[in-house]
């Protein structure tokens, strides 16, 4: 779908700005919207920030209160900002950086990635052909 290819182009490019290990999108439903790129443990990461820096904050957000940290959640410093009330771009860095360059490189690029993320289609909750479907 193009407009996820397109979000995650963006992603991709943040990440590679900030020298970062990965770049996503996360809603305050615990859903990963987006990532830069495939990552074995994304999922892991994605739900530890979410549970430990997004779900307490969670109702703020939805009110407007904004999400702006930098965060050292070993071995990998995190770099987030939310947007749209909703959403929240994590930037996760292994290594030295400068926060600043990396808060810097988000706030160019919010808009667009903001942009993109509100134009997404729903994502589709049919089962792939062949794939099984979920039970519960």
């Amino acid at each position: 779908v193009p407009e996820w290819k397109a979000l995650q182009d963006e992603l991709r490019k943040l990440a590679g700005a900030c020298h970062a290990r990965l770049a996503a999108v996360i809603s305050t439903g615990n859903v990963l919207w987006c990532v830069s790129h495939f990552f074995p443990d994304v999922d892991r990461l994605a739900d530890g920030f979410y549970h430990d820096e997004i779900a307490a904050r969670r109702g703020s957000m939805r009110r407007g209160a904004a999400l702006d940290i930098a965060v050292q959640r070993a071995p990998d410093a995190c770099v987030a900002r939310s947007f749209a009330n909703i959403y929240v771009i994590v930037v996760w860095i292994r290594g030295r950086f400068d926060v600043t360059d990396v808060r810097g490189e988000i706030r160019s690029r919010l808009k667009r990635i903001e942009a993109l993320t509100l134009d997404l289609p729903p994502p589709n909750p049919e089962p792939a052909e062949g794939a099984g479907k979920l039970h519960g």
